[in-house]
């Protein structure tokens, strides 16, 4: 079972690369941030996570992109909540920014989950 768990962290790691690193491309042809800046972490401290277009990224769109991935895999409570342990120790920066969304969707599972 911690394979899969890990499989799903991996995944989860990489929808976050993708959507912070330019890699979702909008109809007019913008595209998503890229805070990674090539490098395989980020800086937390050197984010501005007000900035609109980051904080939209973050709040608005990163959560939908989990919980789709959450409900395709019909991961359960429990599994995320594994899921979470396992992000709590890993190293990279970003790591913290994705258990923080996973835990506004365990907190918000009916509105997030269908």
């Amino acid at each position: 079972m911690s394979e899969d768990l890990n499989l799903h962290v991996e995944a989860m790691r990489a929808l976050f690369k993708k959507r912070f690193s330019g890699g979702i491309e909008y109809p007019l042809g913008d595209k998503s941030p890229d805070i990674f800046k090539g490098k395989d972490d980020i800086n937390i401290n050197e984010v501005d996570w007000s900035d609109e277009i980051i904080g939209f990224n973050y709040v608005d769109e990163f959560p939908v992109d989990l919980s789709n991935y959450i409900s395709e895999k019909k991961l359960a409570i429990e599994t995320v909540e594994k899921i979470i342990e396992i992000f709590k120790q890993k190293t990279k920066n970003f790591d913290e920014r994705i258990w923080h969304r996973l835990e506004t969707i365990l907190d918000q599972w009916d509105d997030y989950i269908s």
